[in-house]
């Protein structure tokens, strides 16, 4: 389990024990049936480009931007949280946002998926908030600005990641001591629209081996569970989360003694707009170069890429279609990059 994971992992878990947050509304969990990986063919892919950063980042997220490619960084000895580099000169193109108590500074700083591809989503618990940040121009700009939901008693919700469905409507993921569930909330009321329970989350048990990632893409949720081989599509509508297709098994790791010896099964989700890519872990480690991908409309498996190289993460850039993966070196950072077609 790699260094940063434990770390964010401990800090998610203080703020949910010094928030204390409890939902009221009780929730049955949904019933599913488990779907075979039958892909369409396995095809194997080679880099032909990369981006070589001479600097090392705490990557928090990060995505292709018209210019180059833009990174939140957790690393709270870095003045500037948000950056964007070119991705034909490897130059930086502009930086911003720091850590601190200051108007427009974060105390507790999370990444999360905007909706548009120009843009760039964080949030803050301890101070309420949430922004979209406009990185189509120079400098790049606050484009909205939302409050959190609180709990009964005025505190933030736990949140632990947030993704853009639309202009107004967010889906946050919830995660307690006991429960984790969606929230998809109307940030133009600032109310909770409804919940949703995650199936596989555990009462006894804390919600690291449950842990996931998450993408939209118009509609439709893709979850790729970072330590269990199981993803989940699911429609989003009005009145809650549709099950369209569940792929895998639920078997989970949460008896282990030590979560620093959880072993990895999905590293990072993305999308082109036709098809979900998830990047598998090789071997229980926090690198891969296996992708499976699912259809959006319909959650079906299409192709396996077997990648010529590891990778730590992905992106796809819809701009030049092409998909874009991040690996950390000791001095540097590299992306590399794959034509698609």
């Amino acid at each position: 389990m790699r260094r940063l994971d434990i770390l964010l992992a401990g800090i998610s878990l203080l703020l949910i024990l010094f928030l204390g947050t409890r939902c009221q509304k009780k929730n049955s969990k949904p019933s599913r049936e488990f779907s075979d990986k039958e892909f369409e063919a396995e095809v194997t892919r080679h880099s032909n480009d990369s981006v070589l950063i001479n600097k090392v980042f705490q990557v928090a997220g990060w995505k292709p931007t018209a210019d180059g490619i833009a990174i939140f960084n957790y690393d709270t000895q870095d003045k500037n949280i948000l950056s964007e580099y070119s991705s034909e000169t490897s130059n930086l193109i502009q930086s911003g946002l720091n850590y601190g108590n200051g108007p427009g500074e974060y105390v507790a700083f999370n990444p999360g998926e905007s909706g548009n591809d120009s843009d760039m989503l964080s949030y803050d618990i301890m101070r309420q908030s949430m922004f979209i940040y406009d990185m189509s121009k120079v400098p790049f700009s606050v484009k909205a600005q939302y409050k959190l939901p609180t709990d009964e008693d005025g505190m933030t919700n736990p949140y632990t990641y947030i993704s853009q469905v639309d202009d107004d409507n967010f889906l946050m993921k919830f995660d307690s001591p006991d429960k984790s569930e969606w929230h998809y909330v109307n940030t133009k009321d600032n109310k909770i629209l409804w919940r949703y329970p995650n199936p596989n989350r555990k009462v006894e048990y804390s919600y690291t081996p449950y842990d996931f990632m998450q993408s939209i893409s118009g509609k439709t949720l893709m979850v790729a569970y970072k330590y269990m081989d199981l993803i989940e599509i699911y429609n989003i509508t009005e009145e809650g989360l549709v099950p369209v297709r569940t792929v895998g098994n639920n078997q989970d790791q949460a008896d282990i003694s030590d979560y620093d010896d959880l072993e990895y099964r999905y590293l990072s989700v993305t999308s082109d707009g036709v098809n979900f890519y998830c990047l598998r872990s090789n071997d229980g480690d926090e690198t891969g170069n296996v992708i499976e991908s699912y259809a959006v409309k319909d959650g079906n498996p299409v192709n396996k890429y077997v990648l010529d190289r590891d990778i730590e993460s992905i992106s796809f850039d819809k701009i030049k279609n092409r998909l874009i993966g991040y690996l950390p070196k000791q001095n540097s950072s590299v992306f590399y990059i794959w034509d698609w077609d």
